[in-house]
């Protein structure tokens, strides 16, 4: 048995565009289980301005600082897009992650966004207006752009690995240490890739000592309405520098038997595929 061998609240990381979503749906069935509305964390936001102008239903969705603590204390189970700093803070015992090849996750929110309409971009304030709202511009752009970064540099790494987050500090330099992979590891129960959710379902509820885990139904298909777009040598060495810390995390947790092994080889084809089902063509 991998992770930490306490019986308390069993906290799941959602990441976002990590395959999730029908995941949430069967957990959100289950009897103490917590998946909303407050789903987010403020590391997911981490500058002041960021939910400026954003709309009074979508601030309901944030947790704020202790929040999470009666949430977790009240149930048997919890997942949002929140860090494992947030999740071991209220006191969840243990973690469980649904992780995606960090390349293709970066593809496939870079299209989720595009597909937004222009309210629901408004009703997030700053983050939906500048930050969504930087996947109109091509794939290199939105990348390399200065406000993307919360989202699209090393964001499984720093939701699993990251501290929690002292009132906006300036996270672009975060580097993760020893001590970060450390304590996610003593706490990690359950790690799956998201290209086997029924494993992972499987795990979770063998995890929480619950019969006949669901089927999975639902097939979170991301949506292609931008144009097609190559990706050139300029935009692959984007990707490869914003998911760097992604792939490392990955490859210490396969190397400690956390994580299914799948060579380079795997990976590349798993994004190559991506890309090709997304409108890319790769240079």
């Amino acid at each position: 048995m991998t992770g930490s061998d306490a019986t308390g609240c069993l906290g799941i990381l959602h990441l976002v565009k990590g395959g999730g979503m029908a995941v949430r749906d069967a957990v959100a069935r289950l009897p103490g289980s917590y998946t909303g509305p407050r789903y987010f964390d403020r590391q997911q936001f981490p500058a002041a301005d960021l939910l400026d102008g954003a709309s009074a239903d979508v601030l309901a969705t944030v947790v704020d600082e202790g929040e999470y603590h009666d949430v977790v204390t009240s149930h048997r189970v919890v997942m949002g897009h929140v860090s494992s700093a947030t999740l071991l803070a209220a006191t969840c015992t243990d973690l469980a992650v649904q992780v995606r090849e960090p390349r293709s996750r970066l593809l496939s929110l870079y299209r989720y966004w595009q597909s937004q309409s222009a309210p629901h971009l408004t009703s997030w304030g700053n983050w939906g207006v500048h930050v969504v709202g930087a996947a109109q511009l091509p794939l290199r752009g939105f990348l390399n752009s200065e406000v993307t970064w919360p989202a699209t540099d090393s964001a499984l790494a720093r939701q699993a690995l990251g501290g929690l987050v002292a009132p906006y500090v300036d996270q672009r330099t975060w580097a993760p240490t020893t001590g970060d992979l450390e304590r996610f590891c003593d706490h990690l129960a359950v790690a799956e890739w998201s290209t086997d959710s029924g494993r992972f379902i499987a795990r979770v509820w063998e995890r929480l000592d619950v019969p006949g885990p669901p089927v999975l139904d639902r097939v979170n298909v991301t949506e292609v309405t931008g144009a097609p777009q190559v990706i050139d040598s300029a935009t692959r060495e984007a990707l490869d520098r914003l998911t760097g810390l992604d792939r490392d995390l990955l490859a210490a947790l396969t190397s400690r038997g956390l994580l299914t092994r799948r060579t380079d080889a795997q990976l590349d084809a798993e994004f190559e595929d991506t890309a090709a089902r997304l409108g890319f063509t790769l240079a």
